[in-house]
């Protein structure tokens, strides 16, 4: 049986503060109208990302095993004045959040 961990992250850019989300795993719809709204009120670009990572045996390279992440679906939001910019999933942290949480 694997455990499962979620993170949900929201950056505003017209600041250098994370924003908390009271979103325990919220579906995707929600999270892009979060962030338009977001974006939209303070007149900015903002992000929104979950991270779910789901726990399990996995087999490392000398040939035994451990609890680790076996599987990972990032989900990311962007938007700007409103506007959705960007909405995707992938299965690591791509570049594109990585600039955005500089």
């Amino acid at each position: 049986m694997l455990q499962e961990e979620v993170h949900i992250i929201c950056r505003i850019l017209s600041g250098d503060s994370v924003t908390s989300l009271a979103i325990d795993n919220a579906p995707d719809e929600i999270l892009v109208e979060k962030c338009r709204e977001l974006s939209r009120m303070h007149q900015c670009k903002s992000m929104i990302c979950r991270d779910q990572e789901f726990f399990g045996v996995s087999h490392v390279y000398n040939g035994g095993s451990d609890f680790g992440v076996v599987e990972e679906d990032c989900f990311l939001v962007i938007c700007e004045n409103g506007k959705l910019l960007l909405s995707e999933h992938s299965d690591s942290w791509n570049c594109k959040a990585n600039i955005f949480l500089k």
